[in-house]
């Protein structure tokens, strides 16, 4: 069924309050305390008078989660594109590298992920947006000197790479002129004609507004992501709507191209008045000031990707909307701004998948009820040892009750009862129980969370290496699979989508491979699906590895030494060990820290070597004779003497 545009506001604005993450809902209430809980806020059950202990188990967490995950995804290759024939080898191998150096150096990916990732941690979801625009850079003026032709030429260079407004005009030498005299065609009537003999001089100033297309990558708040209910996993190219919430001033909507009578009818909006927006920040009571004019005030536009039938042709195709106040936005020209596109630019991943579910489980979600227990856990213990330093007083005759309500450690109790003049408050000592409560905690921490804090750089002690290499990997298994969640969807999508809409955008990249520039025509690309993601190792992954390498080298030192050279190991098989450790450690180059077997270099020191060996032989052998002489004389002089 078609769908009048005059009712496209009112069903945009049904879709996002149905949303997951809509104002009011337990994803938003649940993203406040998990702000709360990573800032080590109070919690709101404080005690006056007594220890307000943070436990801060939800933030050290996921720290340490993500500097585990984050060298997983530091490598060069991040995802490679797998080819669809024999024929796509090379061109898929060339892509791969254009997207993984367009990611990395254009994208500034490697941060963007960083966001990413900790926002899953932290809030169930993360989310990157990869879009293409046109960013201008600072205006500079140029002059131009020469004739017409030389300034409309480099005119004209400019205006390759960006906007030009000329500001002076000037001629600084007039052309020369001079009269010829000559014939007509006929060649008998004589005729005079004005030649230029030097030709006009001219200064031009300009102003150059450098202007670039380029595809953007951005991490997008959580709470301002908002997925309608039939998303069941986190490939958002499927759910009816995907929309972002994006904060700008009227000013700012105006300049993209929105109708300005419209925008300046829109509500002015305080970043304070949104819940978690403001959790975000240490200053719960922050607010933004009012702007000094309208122009600067803050108005919320949501860019929505719809996917309905707007031409009555009986298929949902997806549209890029503009929404504000349960209106569809204008664009300048008066009309709705409403576009068909291809994709929706957003990628989503999770650390802990619930099936059939968007949302996520975040690290917070199983670690909160842990820092709840070991925050009551420290705050008793702290207090009772306060308790010890400072027992409340007992002080008669009267008993005030007020005095017994007092929380503050050390205050006097007013009280007549079995007390003379003065007397102390008994205790009951029970640090060393909240010590073995902490323990248990902080065991229970590490099961939830798969990273093992306090034993990351633990050296197996009165243990064997096989059982503690065992629990090193089983506490690791869990970050693992975190890490592999978060390259089977954010990654990846990511990866899809920039592939996308660097083909869209039609324009030629260069890109650095091995040292060389090389360019690249995206236009011609072809649409691709397969994409694998190739996650670097662990830090303990890494060291077991680096174990395993040491002992390959020694136990090929051992062969070379028995004389299994080229029966059992080669030089080429050493040399391998070497390269393939060095480059595990994350060396740069290591090739030049040991000389290939099969290069000229060690060609050349290897016929050396056996030159050198010849000679020593030969050496030798002429040493043997020259002796084997030497006693033969010897043993002549002998027999002559005897005779």
């Amino acid at each position: 069924m078609r769908v009048e545009n005059k009712n496209l506001g009112a069903l945009i604005r049904v879709e996002i309050e149905q949303s997951d993450n809509n104002p009011g809902s337990q994803t938003e209430e649940n993203s406040q305390d998990a702000y709360d809980y990573f800032l080590y806020r109070p919690k709101g059950d404080e005690v006056q008078g007594r220890n307000q202990t943070q436990s801060g188990d939800v933030a050290d967490m996921i720290d340490h989660i993500s500097s585990e995950i984050q060298p997983m995804y530091q490598v060069d290759t991040l995802v490679e594109i797998r080819p669809e024939n024999a024929q796509d080898v090379e061109q898929a191998e060339q892509e791969t590298r254009a997207l993984n150096w367009y990611f990395r150096e254009r994208c500034r990916g490697r941060e963007r992920l960083d966001e990413a990732v900790q926002d899953g941690l932290l809030l169930r979801n993360g989310y990157l947006k990869c879009w293409p625009e046109e960013s201008y850079g600072l205006p500079y003026q140029e002059t131009i000197e020469g004739t017409r032709m030389q300034v409309d030429a480099q005119l004209s260079q400019y205006q390759q790479n960006g906007e030009v407004r000329v500001t002076e005009e000037k001629v600084t030498q007039e052309a020369v002129t001079a009269v010829v005299a000559g014939y007509g065609p006929d060649g008998f009537t004589p005729v005079e004609a004005e030649i230029e003999v030097s030709p006009e001089q001219m200064e031009v100033e300009v102003t150059v507004i450098p202007k670039r297309n380029q595809i953007l990558l951005a991490c997008v708040a959580r709470e301002d992501m908002f997925i309608s209910r039939d998303g069941t996993d986190q490939d958002l190219q499927k759910p009816r709507m995907v929309a972002q919430r994006r904060w700008m001033t009227r000013n700012e909507a105006v300049s993209l191209g929105f109708d300005q009578k419209q925008v300046w009818t829109l509500r002015a909006q305080s970043v304070s008045g949104d819940d978690t927006k403001t959790a975000r920040y240490s200053d719960q009571n922050s607010t933004r000031a009012k702007a000094a004019d309208s122009g600067g005030d803050i108005v919320e536009i949501y860019e929505v990707y719809y996917l309905i039938d707007l031409d009555g042709d009986g298929i949902a195709e997806r549209h890029k909307i503009y929404y504000s106040d349960g209106k569809v936005m204008k664009g300048q020209d008066g009309e709705e701004v409403v576009e068909m596109v291809r994709m929706v630019p957003f990628a989503s991943g999770v650390p802990l998948k619930v099936s059939h579910r968007h949302q996520g489980r975040s690290i917070f979600d199983k670690i909160k009820p842990i820092e709840d227990s070991k925050r009551t856990l420290l705050r008793q213990g702290l207090d009772n040892i306060e308790l010890a330093n400072n027992r409340r007083p007992l002080i008669g005759p009267g008993v005030n009750e007020d005095d017994v309500e007092e929380t503050e450690i050390g205050a006097y109790i007013r009280c007549a009862k079995g007390i003379d003049q003065y007397g102390e408050t008994q205790y009951s000592a029970i640090f060393g129980e909240t010590l073995q409560g902490l323990g248990y905690m902080d065991k229970m921490r590490r099961e939830r969370g798969g990273s093992s804090i306090e034993s990351s750089n633990t050296e197996p002690v009165n243990i064997a290496a096989h059982t503690f290499e065992r629990s090193m990997s089983a506490s690791e298994q869990l970050v693992m699979m975190m890490a592999v969640n978060y390259g089977t969807t954010l990654i990846r999508d990511v990866f899809v989508i920039l592939h996308q809409q660097l083909k869209l955008l039609g324009e030629s990249i260069s890109f650095e491979n091995g040292g060389e520039w090389q360019e690249m025509e995206p236009a011609q690309w072809i649409d691709r699906e397969r994409f694998t993601v190739k996650l670097g190792l662990t830090t303990g992954e890494k060291q077991r590895r680096a174990g395993a390498y040491e002992g390959i080298f020694a136990k090929q030192m051992q062969l070379l030494q028995s004389g299994a050279d080229g029966v059992l190991i080669s030089e080429d098989g050493v040399y391998q060990t070497l390269i393939d450790q060095a480059n595990l450690m994350g060396m740069v180059d290591p090739e030049q820290y040991y000389v290939d077997p099969q290069s000229d270099e060690a060609k050349q020191a290897r016929q050396q070597k056996q030159q050198a060996a010849q000679q020593q032989a030969q050496a030798q052998e002429q040493a043997a004779q020259q002796q084997q002489q030497l006693l033969m004389q010897l043993e002549q002089m002998r027999q002559q003497t005897s005779l």
